[in-house]
């Protein structure tokens, strides 16, 4: 697992790492913390290949990411106060859409900072996919 902040350190404290648990169980727990507005960039591996998994940051879905050909996820976030971040392999991507994780304003809708901040996540940050970008995207115009 690697944790790479845009600027600064992260501190990362590792609850549990067992990618080998069955569906359903918390596989990875990690808390961490950074400056606010501090982009930083988390890539898990070790996890089943093509397999989606399910993050929830703070216990609430975050979102759900499809494991690389390599087994590896990566995502990232930029909202801090000590976090506390837990994956685990779940059947299907359609619980958190694109969409859903960068609503973050409360605003229904997704709004003209949250798509450029899904861009910034594709081009700058790789954080994102191209498709996960061009779904915010959507989202933004189809309001």
């Amino acid at each position: 697992m690697t944790a790479i902040p845009s600027s600064g350190s992260v501190e990362i404290i590792v609850n549990k790492f067992d990618t080998s648990l069955a569906q359903g169980q918390i596989l990875v727990d990690f808390t961490a913390d950074t400056i606010d507005n501090n982009e930083v960039v988390f890539k898990v591996g070790d996890l089943k290949p093509n397999q989606y998994y399910l993050i929830k940051k703070e216990g609430v879905d975050y979102l759900t990411k499809q494991a690389d050909s390599s087994g590896y996820i990566q995502f990232s976030n930029s909202q801090w106060s000590t976090k506390t971040f837990t994956i685990e392999e779940t059947s299907s991507s359609t619980t958190i859409t694109p969409c859903d994780t960068y609503n973050i304003d409360g605003i229904p809708g997704i709004q003209f900072e949250e798509v450029v901040k899904a861009i910034s996540d594709y081009i700058v940050e790789d954080a994102i996919t191209k498709d996960d970008a061009i779904e915010v995207i959507i989202c933004y115009f189809t309001k």
